[in-house]
């Protein structure tokens, strides 16, 4: 198991200039918003949550709450948490979003030292999601000396961002309670797990590229069920466990070296004991989805808390599928055999949240 004990965690650190500039319009037939990266006082499309659930307080509701709301002309970038913190996020609404039906809901977090722009890039979450009737939202993450990033301490503060968020939004659209789902990459993966440990009760199931966890404190009140790919050359969050790349990026010093190589377990044992947490059979079933993908399946799983974890023979820090990631050489090899985001909304369809889990 691991004991995470660091605010930012290793994660994906490509720069603006290797994928694209921001902007603030997308091409599409439902308007996106560009989240603002700026922290100062809310403007006019900023969402307050004065009035959202207190964050103690994590039940999800029985029905969909915003169901009939009229929706803004100009979707909201960003929301004041009832700390008076101000964050930003990206939303998206499904093509066709129809005020009267529920629909499922997916966050998507980015890698450390990215933003939600980014990470959009890398995932098309948000263009798969507008095929699929997903609202998603992609979130940015808490400024730090590496950029942004999630925590991955239990309930800390942006776990309650993510409460604050996920209430606005339930009150604001028609938000299908008993599928709310949350993926990510890299540091977003490892807050992925966290919110499996955490809000298990809020979110129906997980997925996770190149990062997961499943640290000491972690203790759900249900099977989660867990999606997760990662390259076997994965140099930043190693496959194996051991010393990170990404430290000699940092320039981290020795003391921090020596820290972090004890903290990046191997990957194996991580999803190991997730299906140990579900009551999973020890050993999978392996499927040759490719030449270079392999799916291992953990079966005997309690009240449907499956796990798939796809390892990729090769694979690098990436995202499988992504074409923008294949571009950004630095970050290893790209396959292209299996896509992950598809893969994760199918994941999301076939795993709503069991009756009485929420």
């Amino acid at each position: 198991m691991t004991a995470f004990g660091l605010t930012a965690s290793c994660g994906w650190a490509a720069d603006d200039s290797a994928i694209g500039s921001t902007s603030t319009t997308r091409p599409g037939t439902t308007t996106t918003v560009v989240a603002s990266t700026t922290t100062t006082a809310p403007t006019a499309t900023t969402t307050s949550a004065t009035t959202a659930t207190s964050t103690t307080t994590t039940s999800a509701p029985t029905a969909a709450t915003g169901c009939g709301a009229s929706v803004p002309g100009e979707l909201p970038t960003s929301i004041t948490l009832a700390d008076g913190t101000v964050r930003t996020f990206r939303l998206t609404l499904p093509t066709g979003y129809d005020t009267t039906t529920a629909h499922p809901l997916v966050f998507d977090f980015h890698g450390l030292g990215s933003n939600g722009f980014q990470q959009a890039l890398v995932s098309t979450s948000e263009a798969v999601g507008r095929r699929s009737g997903y609202i998603v939202v992609v979130p940015d993450g808490t400024d730090g000396p590496a950029g942004r990033s999630w925590g991955l301490l239990a309930d800390n503060a942006d776990v309650t961002f993510v409460d604050e968020l996920l209430a606005r939004l339930e009150a604001d659209l028609c938000v299908d309670p008993a599928r709310i789902y949350a993926m990510g990459l890299s540091n977003g993966g490892f807050f992925a797990s966290r919110l499996a440990c955490d809000r298990s009760e809020r979110f129906a199931a997980v997925a996770s590229v190149a990062g997961i966890l499943h640290t000491d404190d972690c203790d759900p009140e249900r099977p989660v069920p867990v999606l997760h790919f990662h390259g076997t050359a994965d140099q930043i969050v190693p496959f194996d466990g051991g010393e990170s790349s990404l430290l000699d990026r940092l320039d981290a010093p020795p003391e921090l070296v020596e820290l972090l190589a004890e903290l990046f377990v191997p990957v194996e044992g991580e999803v190991a004991d997730w299906a140990n947490e579900n009551g999973c059979e020890s050993e999978p079933e392996i499927e040759a989805v490719s030449a270079e993908v392999e799916r291992r399946r953990f079966v005997g799983c309690g009240d449907g808390g499956d796990i798939d974890f796809y390892v990729v023979a090769g694979g690098g820090h990436t995202w499988p599928g992504s074409l923008t990631t294949a571009f950004i050489s630095s970050l290893g090899t790209t396959t292209l055999d299996v896509d992950a985001t598809r893969l994760a909304f199918d994941w999301f369809d076939a795993h709503p949240m069991p009756a009485g889990g929420s």
